[in-house]
């Protein structure tokens, strides 16, 4: 039973030791005729680490002086040990000191120095010292002597914070491309530019501002070793939900405490709601004469559009009556389309062929923001249909991509409804296109009916650039001094890839994506005042590095000045939007789009101007606007009319006067007209009578 219970005394000791530091140099006795000590002395010797970088592990070694051991007189197994060191100074707060006694063990056995280490210390990076404390107690937690901290201070060897800035640096970089209703993971890189390795790196990534629907999950990491002049990459995992907007989100890089920036991209494949304004039919509107103009609203996007409202905008030519000119619709589902109508008045004093309205619409979009636009539709006036006298038809342009002095050939046929006389025809091509072979014809008369086919060689020079290029073809016919002329346009691929390198080395410097026409292309290929027409015209993203969102291009036909005969615009969309709206263009892509447009009838005979004003956004966000012309052709019909022949009354080989009254019933000017007449039964002296031009 005696041996039992030692054993349960010496659990119950071990069970209750309590470690506390005791001041060093002040040392309290801790009860009469116990074990004290009147002083002890800490002194760092040495550190073992090196050079330290913060995150770096170091050891300390030093000795502790002990003075005036005072031995406990009655043996009831009271020691003082040395328990455990307490660190301060440069060191991370996580750190865990370990004291190890290196001779005696932890006991104190008596008066003289005890030499100790301390491991499991962390450099911080913060100055340059380091204070070490050294705590004693006993093995039985009776006393409750006052801890303090006193410690003995030790100068390490460190890299200066100086040396870290700006050494871990963060190259140009594109944005960190992340897709909707996906976790994917990411990488950043960086580059140790300095001429040291590094041995620990915390890179963290955050967004600038809360993002609803992106969360970075993995945010920080930590790299190790990077070596002098090497790339490492930093990945980091990001969750994007389905519904989030596409668009650039910037974001922060920090490494070391030097902060960069750089921008979280997020790419959807789902087109949010997007509205086109439309009429929904063409028909012709007498001014003074209320009508009613159906108004097609559609949802070109494959998101919901909610609380739509829908204003025709009153202007000096154009009023609404009967009603508000506003127009609401609770919600537009995506893919699909709603008409309106609103009846509307044109001026009476109005004598113009065509007039646009302004139609503004607000909607919620199906991000939760408020969107805002304005198109326009178009009205006419006027239904006649005319035609031209020469002809271009038969248009052959040449298909593929064509590189710098490679040939291509253009094919096309000239043909008369009547007789034509001093006909030239030409093809030539715009900056950087020459001919090849013969581009120059001359035909003395083209009959009747007959009809000629010519084929004409160009290539691309060096100054060419890589777009679509306007091939035009001229006729010109009739009298020398005021000879009549017809255009026809078709159009080359053009690739110049020496050219293109070049102006990729400036782009990098830019960081500018470009967009143009890349072809367009117009059904028939004589367009007829008077008539529809199509035309379908491909947008290209010329950028072999960056990407274009949210393009928005609206076809707007120059308005024609009165000099020219013309007022107002002589081309109008027909059951479709002016607007043309695409969502994503990929380096190197081309979309399509085709238009319905139609021709006033008044149009003069000659090639037009249609501008395509362009807006869209590169990776960054960044607003970018562009605007390139195309040619359209327009032909009129000739129509003379011929009145009533008088005749007087007279007697055989006696001579008779003839009048006659001719009438231009057509829309364009006639040259070098002249007129015959012949018969049965009489001679003619003079039968041809030139009457020039004819308005």
């Amino acid at each position: 039973m005696k041996r039992q219970t030692n054993w349960k005394a010496i659990i119950m000791g071990l069970m209750l030791i309590v470690f506390y530091c005791l001041p060093v140099n002040n040392l309290k006795a801790m009860s009469e005729n116990c074990d004290t000590i009147e002083g002890a002395e800490v002194t760092i010797l040495s550190y073992e680490g090196g050079r330290l970088q913060p995150g770096d592990s170091f050891s300390i070694k030093g000795q502790i002086n002990i003075k005036n051991y005072n031995r406990c007189e009655s043996d009831d197994g009271r020691r003082l040990y040395f328990t455990k060191a307490i660190a301060s100074g440069s060191v991370e707060s996580n750190s865990k000191p370990y004291l190890k006694c290196l001779n005696g063990g932890e006991m104190i056995t008596g008066d003289g120095l005890y030499t100790f280490e301390v491991s499991g210390l962390i450099y911080s990076g913060n100055g340059n010292s380091v204070g070490i404390s050294i705590c004693i107690g006993t093995n039985t937690g009776i006393e409750d002597d006052v801890p303090y901290s006193s410690k003995s201070n030790y100068t390490l060897n460190v890299y200066d914070s100086s040396e870290f800035e700006d050494i871990i640096t963060l190259d140009k970089q594109e944005n960190l491309l992340v897709k909707t209703d996906k976790s994917q993971e990411v990488g950043v890189k960086f580059t140790n530019k300095g001429d040291f390795t590094i041995r620990h790196a915390k890179i963290k990534l955050a967004l600038d501002s809360k993002v609803e629907g992106i969360k970075i999950k993995t945010d920080e990491v930590e790299i190790a070793n990077i070596r002098a002049k090497e790339v490492k990459t930093a990945n980091f995992n990001i969750s994007v939900d389905k519904e989030t907007k596409a668009g650039i989100y910037p974001a922060t890089v920090t490494i070391m405490e030097n902060s960069y920036p750089i921008n979280i991209q997020v790419d959807s494949s789902i087109v949010p709601s997007a509205l086109e304004v439309s009429l929904a039919e063409q028909s012709v509107f007498t001014p003074g004469v209320e009508k009613e103009a159906n108004i097609l609203i559609k949802n070109v996007g494959e998101r919901d559009a909610k609380n739509i409202r829908v204003e025709m905008v009153n202007t000096e030519h154009v009023s609404v009556v009967e009603n508000s000119n506003v127009k609401r619709l609770n919600i537009l589902k995506a893919k699909s389309n709603e008409s309106i109508a609103m009846k509307v008045r044109i001026n009476s004093d109005y004598k113009n062929e065509s007039v646009a309205i302004p139609i503004k619409i607000n909607y919620l979009s199906s991000t939760g923001e408020d969107a805002e636009d304005t198109q326009y539709i178009y009205l006419y006036t006027n239904s006649t249909t005319l035609s031209s006298e020469v002809n271009i038809s038969n248009v052959i342009a040449p298909s593929g991509i064509f590189e710098v002095d490679e040939n291509f050939t253009v094919k096309f046929n000239i043909s008369a409804k009547n007789a034509a006389d001093n006909v030239q025809v030409s093809v030539e091509g715009d900056e950087g296109i020459v001919p090849k072979s013969q581009n120059l014809f001359f035909v003395n008369k083209l009959e009747n009916g007959e009809n000629k086919q010519y084929s004409v060689t160009l290539a691309a020079t060096r100054e060419a650039v890589t777009s679509s290029h306007p091939i035009k073809i001229t006729v010109t016919y009739g009298k020398t001094d005021s000879p009549t002329t017809i255009n026809q346009y078709t159009s080359v691929n053009i690739k110049n890839s020496k050219k293109d390198k070049e102006e990729n080395k400036d782009e990098k410097i830019k960081g500018k994506p470009k967009v143009i026409v890349g072809e367009y292309k117009i059904e028939p290929t004589i367009v007829r005042a008077g008539e529809n027409f199509v035309l379908t015209i491909g947008f290209l993203n010329t950028s072999n590095k960056h990407s274009v969102h949210n393009l928005k291009a609206n076809i707007l036909p120059v308005e024609q000045e009165k000099k020219d005969e013309d007022t107002g615009n002589v081309f109008t969309p027909v059951s479709g939007s002016n607007t043309i709206y695409i969502a994503d263009l990929m380096t190197g892509e081309m979309v399509t789009k085709v238009l319905n447009l139609y021709t006033i009838p008044s149009a003069t005979a000659k090639t037009y101007q249609i501008t395509v004003d362009m807006a869209y956004e590169d990776e960054e966000g960044n607003e970018i606007t562009a605007q390139e012309s195309l040619g359209i052709p327009v032909e009129q019909m000739t129509k003379i009319e011929i009145g009533d022949i008088n005749l007087s009354s007279g007697m055989a080989g006696e001579s008779i006067p003839v009048s006659v009254a001719f009438y231009n019933r057509g829309r364009t000017k006639v040259n070098n007209m002249m007129v015959y007449i012949e018969g049965e039964g009489f001679n003619v002296e003079d039968n041809k009578t030139f009457i020039g031009t004819f308005d």
